[in-house]
């Protein structure tokens, strides 16, 4: 995981582009470091706001970050507007 993260930081240093960043935050979340997978992502989502996933991803790693009821919100917005984001907030808290 350690060498991933590493890997994807010099990628987004030498070509910073939507799927660099993408994969970066993703690794940050696996990684867990919900808060920089935070960070990425809000990039993305002030970039791209038409791709609601870019907004359940960081609201995923917020909640897991610990600001539970930011992170639930920014979810549910996405799965109201996205069928893919449904999909995964339901795989997430169908039994909550």
């Amino acid at each position: 995981p350690e060498l991933a993260e590493k890997n994807a930081v010099l990628a987004c240093k030498i070509k910073p582009g939507r799927i660099v960043k993408e994969q970066l935050g993703s690794i940050y979340f696996q990684n867990e470091k919900y808060h920089q997978s935070a960070r990425v992502f809000n990039e993305l989502v002030r970039k791209y706001p038409q791709n609601k996933k870019y907004t359940f991803y960081m609201g995923q790693a917020i909640y897991f970050d610990g600001d539970e009821n930011k992170g639930l919100d920014l979810m549910k917005q996405a799965a109201e507007r996205d069928d893919s984001c449904k999909v995964m907030f339901e795989e997430i808290f169908e039994n909550k």
